[in-house]
């Protein structure tokens, strides 16, 4: 007779299984624990202390993008910066594919503390200065093969909106205020291409010390060409909403915003003017391109992890997901011309 295999050990099988292709590396049998469930991927901690870190990848990501993670990685190490390190199969590959068509790939473990929100100011001037740093370390990405995909397109999001848009009216509803704050956003010229996290999330960021420091970044998959704009438009997104994304009533922080900018112009002193006028739009843009996203996936709930505790079903986790993030953008709309009046103080034009 088998012995019986509790809950915890069941939900934990498949890594456990996929683990076997980096057998002669690890210790036989070691502790497995799931850290982080985010929206996207999903990662482990094996070992106790943990020596490395599984990760299931998002579908869309596999093979091509952990080679090209690695290159980053890599030469962020060359400026100092500590990102994931790749640790290949006993047979030299970079990971695995499982029976669902998802790659797994194992890393070392990186010491260090993430938060969803933001546990104070200080933490995000230290994100800031991180990342300008990290787009100052990748600023020659010629060698790395870098994509440019293209993928903050604003107006394509918005027209996939449109096409994949429930027969719900408070969908619609939610679409149209969408379209009135991108209208009311304006033309905005492009900026030049460069070197960018693509996801700079606050999550993505390893603190450590007091006052805190940035020790590591984390998930270099979405690495790749983007405006400032996209890029630091994101990441500020991300951080200046105490509030998180669950819930409707997302908040936008000034202050939050302040220690930021002031952590990230500090380590990036030759920003270009147009780079620097663009943040606050690209703000915006990058809140009302999500909402759209959020809404695109109410019919098939296909990209985004569904909590019961915050939403009946995943469509309506979707929806309130959008409308949250549009409540985020038309704050900062609201209070466009202050904000970009601070960063001009901040920096004055070179």
């Amino acid at each position: 007779m088998q012995p019986a295999v509790n809950g915890r050990e069941q939900a934990l099988r498949p890594a456990r299984d996929m683990l076997a292709a980096w057998q002669s590396r690890l210790p036989a049998a070691p502790p497995l624990s799931v850290v982080q469930q985010g929206l996207v991927n999903r990662t482990y901690a094996v070992g106790q202390p943990p020596g490395f870190a599984l990760q299931r990848l998002a579908a869309a990501f596999g093979e091509a993008e952990t080679l090209r993670a690695e290159r980053v990685a890599a030469r962020l190490a060359t400026a100092g910066l500590a990102a994931p390190r790749l640790v290949p199969t006993d047979d030299g590959r970079a990971g695995v594919w499982d029976a669902e068509g998802r790659f797994w790939r194992l890393c070392r473990w990186l010491p260090g503390e993430s938060f969803t929100r933001s546990p104070s100011s200080r933490h995000i001037a230290a994100a800031g200065a991180m990342l300008a740093r990290f787009h100052g370390a990748l600023a020659d990405g010629g060698s790395l093969d870098l994509p440019d995909s293209g993928f903050h397109d604003t107006a394509r999001h918005l027209q996939a909106m449109w096409t994949a848009l429930p027969d719900d009216p408070a969908a619609r509803a939610t679409a149209e205020a969408i379209g009135r704050a991108h209208a009311a956003l304006g033309p905005l010229p492009p900026l030049p291409r460069r070197p960018g996290h693509g996801d700079a999330k606050l999550s993505n960021f390893l603190f450590a010390g007091a006052p805190p420091a940035v020790t590591a970044v984390l998930d270099l998959d979405t690495v790749g060409l983007y405006g400032l704009d996209d890029d630091l438009g994101d990441a500020l997104r991300s951080w200046c909403n105490p509030a998180g994304e669950d819930t409707v009533s997302t908040r936008f922080d000034e202050p939050l915003f302040a220690a930021a900018m002031a952590g990230y112009l500090a380590a990036a002193p030759g920003l270009m003017a147009e780079e620097r006028d663009g943040v606050v739009a690209g703000l915006i843009r990058i809140a009302l391109e999500l909402a759209a996203r959020f809404l695109s996936d109410m019919r098939d709930c296909r990209y985004w992890r569904w909590d019961p505790a915050v939403a009946p079903s995943a469509a309506a986790h979707n929806h309130l997901r959008a409308q949250g993030q549009l409540h985020l953008a038309e704050q900062v709309l609201a209070r466009r011309t202050a904000l970009e009046a601070h960063i001009r103080r901040s920096q004055p034009s070179r």
